[in-house]
């Protein structure tokens, strides 16, 4: 795959042929059978209204449920959020990493419902009140983002998207791993030394599952919290 999966539109021709799909799923399949268990992997290709090409593929995190897992779709969403793309146009889905595609399940029906009328998109610096003024949150009322630190000292940020079904919910720490995936190109998650959480006090917390996740996929990961009212961070 080319660098940050996303295609641009000067390979972007047509790309919701048949054709320029199969060469897509192809690419793919090895990247996304690298992050699941699945021999299959789902695969999700999108084009967005900035006439870029976005791929995304479902990432199991180690050691832990499948519920935390991150699907295709949501992969697919994060990656046009963090270029700023507010419309998703085009939408082919692969369940196996085979030539035949397929409507969204429910799950993400809803979630795309949901994105469909996000529109927080926050042009400064990358830090972790930055991805919670980015979050999708009108249910809980309850922002919160992540900003993950590597070994090299990149950050990688995630903003919390929220869906009314609760389930295709996206937790910031997710998120952000999307970004690490993104700009690694997989590389392992224990490559992340420090992780910074932003939220409201409310009682639709985050930290417990957020710190609960880094400890069992970045044993060691340093991880601060701090809680906000109305954006103004302070430290736990």
């Amino acid at each position: 795959m080319e660098e940050n999966f996303v295609l641009s539109p000067t390979r972007n021709v047509d790309a919701f042929s048949q054709q320029n799909l199969h060469s897509l799923i192809t690419e793919a399949t090895p990247l996304a059978q690298s992050l699941t268990s699945k021999r299959r992997p789902h695969i999700a290709i999108g084009r967005g209204s900035n006439g870029l090409t976005y791929v995304g593929f479902d990432v199991e995190l180690p050691d832990l449920p499948l519920n935390f897992s991150i699907h295709a779709v949501q992969f697919l969403v994060v990656s046009l959020k963090l270029n700023f793309d507010l419309a998703l146009r085009d939408l082919a889905i692969s369940n196996d990493g085979s030539h035949y595609y397929y409507a969204p399940c429910g799950h993400c029906c809803q979630f795309l419902q949901e994105i469909n009328k996000d529109r927080s998109h926050d042009l400064i610096g990358l830090t972790a009140m930055t991805a919670a003024r980015n979050s999708y949150a009108p249910y809980s009322n309850a922002p919160s983002g992540v900003v993950l630190y590597d070994r090299q000292g990149h950050k990688f940020s995630g903003s919390y998207i929220e869906s009314v079904a609760d389930i295709p919910s996206l937790g910031p720490v997710q998120a952000a791993l999307v970004n690490f995936v993104i700009d690694t190109g997989g590389r392992e998650f224990k490559n992340i030394v420090e992780a910074e959480l932003v939220e409201t006090r409310s009682r639709f917390r985050q930290e417990d599952t957020a710190r609960m996740i880094m400890q069992k996929i970045a044993p060691g990961c340093k991880f601060n919290v701090y809680h906000c009212s109305h954006y103004r961070a302070e430290s736990s």
